[in-house]
């Protein structure tokens, strides 16, 4: 499954890890406003790929034109995904995350109590 990253990019999931996540936003509340503007806004553009004949993967012009595709991409291991960027893009990204900004995000993330952030 290809879809909108949550930056400008694409994500790209087997369907072992994208089926977990469809089956968990068809359980969220339909009746809070947050959930639907969610589930339009994460769904959009959400497409079953695979592979031609010699291997290459086809991007919808509209998910292209979402994460600003050209002609150089960056396939990223993103866990249990792989992320497309534009070259470009991407290496914006890094450029403006200085290491410090890197540490104390770790520091966050990885602390024991899973810095504040929820199911860690």
């Amino acid at each position: 499954m290809l879809n909108r990253g949550f930056e400008k990019c694409l994500t790209l999931y087997p369907m072992s890890e994208w089926t977990p996540i469809q089956e968990k936003i068809a359980k969220l509340n339909d009746f809070d406003p947050k959930v639907r503007e969610f589930r339009r806004y994460f769904l959009n553009g959400a497409t079953i790929v695979e592979l031609d004949s010699a291997g290459r993967l086809n991007i919808p012009k509209n998910l292209a034109a979402h994460a600003g595709l050209d002609k150089d991409i960056v396939l990223a291991a993103a866990n249990n995904k792989i992320e497309i960027w534009d070259k470009a893009k991407y290496q914006e990204f890094f450029d403006n995350f200085s290491p410090e900004a890197f540490s104390n995000l770790a520091q966050q993330v990885m602390s024991p109590d899973g810095g504040g952030i929820p199911g860690l």
